[in-house]
């Protein structure tokens, strides 16, 4: 028997992420929330980061006395932030998109050899912010899963812990009954 390939899945409306979740086994989850990852949060970290670089370098030359060099540190800050620019981060995020629901947490991806994660709502032990891109999150178990470039933290934040008080409880299984 022959096998069929992973195909890339689209998850561009929030009605093909529904449709993903209910493949994973989501069928009485309801949808609250959906985000992606944003490439110009992703460029304003990685711009914020060779700035402060290149201002240290400024001052101490300043410092020095070597005030003709300005231009030239400016034009290899610019040679520096094209070259050290880490697109492997943005490779592994922007394939991303996170679903909120009433019960769970997911990841979803369009790559397909990516699995999905979830995490109930009532797992969730702690919400951390670094910054105004990325969102960590504590599980019970120790898991620490982070959201990178999908929007304001601070946002995204509130929506969660409203979601995590407001959450729908698992159903009770025939052996917890």
């Amino acid at each position: 028997m022959k096998k069929n390939p992973a195909q890339k899945i689209d998850l561009n409306t929030d009605e093909q992420v529904l449709a993903a979740l209910r493949l994973e086994g989501g069928t009485d989850d309801e949808l609250i929330l959906v985000w992606r990852p944003i490439y110009r949060l992703f460029l304003a970290q990685q711009s914020m980061i060779i700035l402060g670089v290149m201002l240290v370098v400024t001052a101490i030359s300043f410092y020095l006395g070597g005030t003709y060099v300005f231009p030239l540190f400016m034009l290899i800050g610019l040679a520096l932030w094209a070259f050290f620019l880490d697109q492997d981060e943005w490779r592994n995020n922007r394939n991303k998109v996170w679903a909120l629901t009433n019960r769970s947490l997911f990841r979803l991806s369009t790559n397909p050899m990516e699995q999905v994660l979830t995490v109930r709502l009532d797992s969730i032990n702690r919400i951390s912010d670094w910054g105004m891109w990325k969102l960590y999150i504590r599980t019970n178990e120790i898991k620490v899963i982070d959201l990178a470039y999908v929007g304001r933290a601070s946002q995204i934040y509130v929506d969660l812990d409203t979601a995590m008080r407001n959450a729908t409880p698992p159903k009770a299984t025939e052996s917890q009954q």
